[in-house]
């Protein structure tokens, strides 16, 4: 994000009249105006510019702010010294909630860098900002007739340019919009969309107005209602009008038409997959390799491409650390002599190892928006997990028995299966009805989410341990082994997962893994020595 020089002199700003986030107000004139993801302020200036009597820009990263107010304040102009734009530092989706509306105009530019998204490198990014329910929730903080405009960087073939038109098209509809298509208009420039979307319906003053200032600053009209094909992309042309025939199919009843026969996936995002930048669709990977050598690349996406070799290279490594004790003649004696329960053994500790990494992983994720910042969050819960599953661990040692080892290790699966369930139908509606609490209340909750879940994980291992102790410690290293290469494999796996079926997937896949081992217990008999 830039910084913009600002001298007092309006003259030298008048770039910022011609920008395609001057084109609402070319519309209209708000005086109310809400900037997202502010970064160096460009968008302030350019409302202050215009004439908005009420700015206030939001801007998440404390630095940045320090920067445009502080080491940089006499070269911006002073933009972010208060008067007349206010700042504030926060987490967008946090002052959105905690905000009353009315505002008649809500800027959220493209994110990312050009070229970013369609490369691959943000694909793996939440964006909580821009999911179906952010969108619903920034269409009701507009007042009436109110303007939401986004922006996106443009690519081709495009993508996150027809993510963002769906997500906001399915928003409208959420809100009881019958014709979405009306409340809708976009625009481009060479690299960049900008979508206008109306709480109401766009006037045919409000178009003609849009034209004017498109003609004047050479822009290209994408959509707007009534608009006729070969009208579109008359200056930027494109093989085909694919924006066009993309709005046209998202305001009508061909959306869902339009997704299947897509080379990329599009469809609107949610806050449990809030993967914006991910496009990838499985269908496309032959015709990506094989397009590799041609300048494919972007098919493919770097972003995948490093995740998946990341993945491979666990699960090669892994797999040679846990078979190289067939390699050793004492070690492999001991796996042979008992295969049904060495079978088990491994089935148990990297059911175990993958599960728990999943969970793990898919909390810190789903609790990122909860509590505002990806570093806090994950200290919070990968603490409370060790701390909870420490303790479980530590409860374990009441057991006398084999059996009874075996016993608590069932009890603690199933608790983890009740307790991820209840996650799974509860969790939404608390953080969602919690996000305006303070943080220390945020945090109590995430550890009364946390602190069962994580003491019934916290069971299983020493359970199967101290079993395996008394009645087959040759055992005991390669369980060990199975259990830590498998954590490794389950940290990327749970990436990979929370991608293609977002984090309630990711935490259905662990519950089976722990519903596994009930029947995969290394030690299957009822009977076994006193545990000392």
């Amino acid at each position: 994000s830039v910084i913009t020089r600002d001298r007092g002199d309006d003259a030298a700003l008048d770039f910022l009249r011609s920008l395609p986030s001057a084109a609402p107000f070319a519309i209209s004139r708000p005086d109310r105006v809400l900037v997202l993801e502010a970064g160096g302020g460009l968008l302030a200036l350019q409302a202050r510019l215009l004439a908005a009597r009420d700015v206030v820009a939001v801007e998440r990263n404390p630095d940045v702010v320090d920067l445009v107010r502080n080491v940089y304040g006499d070269f911006a102009g002073g933009i972010y010294a208060g008067d007349p734009v206010r700042v504030i530092r926060g987490h967008p989706r946090s002052f959105l909630i905690n905000d009353s509306g009315g505002w008649d105009l809500i800027q959220l530019p493209a994110p990312g860098g050009l070229g970013a998204g369609a490369s691959g490198l943000f694909a793996l990014s939440e964006d909580y900002l821009r999911t179906r329910e952010a969108f619903e929730l920034l269409l009701d903080r507009l007042a009436p007739d109110g303007i939401l405009a986004t922006q996106a960087w443009l690519s081709v073939p495009p993508r996150g340019s027809l993510r963002l038109a769906a997500s906001l098209v399915e928003a409208l509809r959420a809100a009881g919009a019958e014709a979405p298509g009306r409340s809708v208009v976009a625009l481009r420039s060479w690299q960049m969309i900008l979508i206008l979307v109306r709480k109401g319906q766009f006037t045919p003053q409000d178009l003609d107005a849009l034209r004017r200032f498109s003609s004047d600053h050479g822009y290209d009209l994408v959509w707007y209602d009534g608009m006729r094909r070969e009208e579109s992309g008359r200056i930027h042309r494109m093989a085909e009008p694919w924006l066009y025939d993309a709005f046209a199919a998202f305001v009508g009843d061909r959306a869902k038409d339009f997704f299947r026969d897509y080379k990329f996936d599009v469809r609107p995002t949610s806050d449990r997959r809030p993967f914006f930048n991910n496009f990838l669709r499985w269908g496309t990977m032959p015709e990506a390799m094989r397009l590799l050598r041609s300048g494919g690349m972007p098919l493919l996406e770097a972003g995948y491409a490093l995740l998946f070799a990341t993945l491979l290279q666990a699960i090669l490594l892994g797999a040679l650390l846990i078979l190289i004790p067939l390699l050793v003649s004492g070690a492999r004696r001991t796996l042979v002599r008992r295969p049904a329960r060495s079978l088990r053994t491994l089935v148990y500790f990297a059911a175990i190892g993958l599960a728990f990494m999943l969970i793990e992983l898919s909390a810190i994720h789903r609790f990122i928006l909860f509590l505002e910042e990806p570093v806090f969050a994950s200290s919070v819960l990968v603490s409370a997990f060790l701390v909870f599953a420490g303790i479980g661990s530590l409860s374990s040692g009441r057991a006398s028995t084999v059996d009874g080892l075996r016993r608590l290790a069932r009890f603690g699966a199933l608790g983890v299966t009740v307790f991820g369930l209840g996650w799974l139908m509860l969790l939404g509606s608390v953080t969602e009805a919690g996000g305006a609490l303070p943080m220390a209340t945020k945090v109590f909750l995430v550890l009364v989410f946390v602190a069962p879940l994580a003491f019934a994980m916290g069971q299983l291992f020493p359970s199967a341990m101290a079993a395996l102790s008394v009645r087959d410690p040759d055992l005991v290293p390669w369980a060990w082994a199975v259990n830590g290469c498998a954590s490794v494999v389950g940290a990327v796996l749970a990436t990979v997962l929370a991608v293609v079926i977002g984090f309630d997937g990711c935490m259905l896949a662990a519950l089976a893994l722990y519903l596994l081992t009930l029947i995969s217990f290394p030690l299957q008999t009822c009977e076994g020595p006193e545990m000392r």
